[in-house]
């Protein structure tokens, strides 16, 4: 097992080396600068030259990287090239929002996947796995962006409502905050329900053929204890797996949900810094991002390790 997590980690830490090496370089290899939009887009007096001598811009790109790298060895992950405040101050009330909707899609999305992907596997063949089925194709293909949308824009013609895109924050309300967080979750985590109805059906189809399955029902087990405890209970190792992958779907999806209802959080921070060119901001989101990621997929494979022991084993 120690080689094993060993191995997870080293891996790890050389993803971690490559997204921040990669988030630097690709940023300054694309067209446009900070310094030429804000001189054309925010009316600055300075001319781009100087401008970006002033920022730190004029600098080779490898000194750049090496004082990026040496101030986040100290904790610091740099000043807004727009705002001049620490992206840390910035980013810090910003996380738990992100956090929470993200925790939020997740759940929604595995609350309804499993039960439904377990029911479509005991009624294989019926109206109800065939539906679930169909369904659970629609959503795998329609957009996120799309779905919140239409959403927003039929509540209003059909129904005169919409939900509220004045945010508030927890400590402040927390109920009206769970209140604007739950059209988000709920229209996010509809399409992550998709996938896991998908493969928890699969997966559960497949255990419940087995050998020792039969067995249990022959002995008179119960159907509860032989669906849960045999059949749910040996499906649970490629469906944590799952959960690991869905990590970056949810990611990616709280970006365009944050956007589309107003929400301020990490998603709608890194378009805006995108899209102005915001070197430093982008970088630190990205690599804030990418650790979370690494750290989930790492969490996953350890709990792997753990539920099967031919992993962890080499075998």
């Amino acid at each position: 097992m120690s080689t094993y997590l060993l191995q997870r980690f080293l891996l790890a830490g050389l993803t971690l080396v490559i997204v921040c090496f990669g988030a630097f370089s690709l940023l300054r290899i694309m067209p446009g600068s900070a310094a030429e939009l804000m001189v054309t887009d925010q009316g600055y007096a300075n001319d781009i030259p100087e401008l970006r001598k002033q920022l730190g811009l004029d600098e080779p790109i490898y000194i750049q990287l090496w004082d990026w790298v040496k101030n986040l060895a100290r904790g610091d992950l740099g000043h807004s090239l727009y705002s001049g405040e620490s992206i840390t101050s910035e980013v810090a009330p910003r996380i738990p929002i992100t956090a929470l909707l993200g925790l939020l899609i997740v759940s929604v999305g595995w609350l309804i996947g499993v039960p439904i992907g377990i029911l479509a596997a005991v009624k294989q063949g019926t109206v109800i796995d065939e539906v679930s089925r169909t369904v659970a194709v629609f959503f795998l293909a329609v957009p996120t962006f799309w779905l919140a949308t239409m959403f927003l824009v039929f509540s209003s013609i059909w129904f005169g409502w919409a939900p509220s895109l004045r945010f508030v924050r927890f400590t402040a309300d927390p109920v009206e905050h769970l209140k604007i967080m739950f059209w988000p979750a709920l229209l996010g985590g509809i399409p992550t329900s998709a996938g896991v109805i998908r493969v928890t059906r699969t997966l559960m189809l497949e255990v419940l053929r087995q050998d020792y399955v039969r067995t249990a029902r022959a002995k008179g087990l119960a159907p509860r204890a032989v669906l849960f405890r045999h059949g749910l209970r040996n499906a649970s190792p490629p469906l944590v797996t799952i959960l690991g992958l869905q990590v970056t779907t949810v990611v990616t999806g709280a970006v365009i949900l944050e956007q589309v209802f107003a929400i301020p959080g990490m998603g709608r921070y890194i378009l805006e810094a995108a899209t102005r060119r915001d070197y430093p901001v982008v970088q630190a989101i990205l690599l804030l991002t990418a650790t979370m990621l690494v750290m989930t997929n790492l969490t996953v494979d350890v709990l792997y390790g753990y539920l099967d022991p031919r992993v962890r084993l080499g075998r």
